[in-house]
């Protein structure tokens, strides 16, 4: 599977023809999607991930994230793209865990840059609540100083919350979905629930704390 996954990885809808009934959910999605361009985003995205976790070669990695930064910054605005690649590549690799694109491809209009300024935000939690568990099991196949740092991770976050605070009501109803969320996800460092604590992410009472 993931010689073929990596022959059409440059074609999101040739990869998903040759999925079988996987594939043939995600051409439903898009289809019954008011923005189809969001859920093949999403999707292609989802296909690098899988690619660059599971590559037991450290070049190939390096080329297969490359070529996802790509994918990721398709649609957003020429200003977030610079951003963005200042991030570690390794580190906004994390993104494809969240796609919020996905969801947003079914709203009335869609905004490509908040949907990735939230899935900057939500990236480090998602990856720390099973990075572990993927690396006993052989999923996540980074080198040692491939893994991204927390002060790495952290400055993806703040990167999504410099842009979000200026674009959402405090107690808006996303802002209460990732609260809801940080708050029932295990395993977060210290230091990122300190820096969710500052954009009002996550209360006192959080308690699932990582090393």
């Amino acid at each position: 599977m993931f010689g073929e996954l990596y022959e059409d990885r440059g074609d999101v809808k040739r990869a998903l023809a040759r999925m079988g009934a996987p594939g043939v959910i995600g051409f439903v999605m898009a289809k019954k999607a008011r923005h189809p361009e969001a859920v093949y985003k999403a999707l292609h995205r989802m296909l690098y991930g899988g690619l660059i976790q599971r590559s037991k070669d450290r070049s190939l990695r390096a080329r297969l994230l490359g070529e996802y930064f790509a994918v990721a910054t398709e649609f957003l605005s020429p200003d977030l793209k610079v951003e963005a690649a200042r991030l570690r590549p390794e580190a906004y690799w994390a993104t494809n865990k969240t796609v919020l694109e996905l969801l947003a491809s079914a709203e009335e209009q869609i905004d490509f840059d908040t949907t990735e300024l939230w899935s900057l935000l939500y990236a480090p939690a998602l990856y720390y609540q099973d990075a572990e568990t993927e690396i006993a099991r052989g999923e996540l196949n980074f080198e040692q100083d491939e893994m991204p740092t927390v002060g790495e991770m952290l400055e993806m976050a703040q990167l999504g919350a410099r842009h979000l605070c200026a674009r959402q009501q405090p107690n808006g109803l996303q802002r209460q979905q990732l609260r809801f969320a940080l708050e029932a996800l295990p395993n977060l460092p210290q230091r990122l629930v300190t820096e969710y604590r500052k954009f009002g992410m996550v209360s006192a009472e959080q308690v699932h704390l990582g090393g």
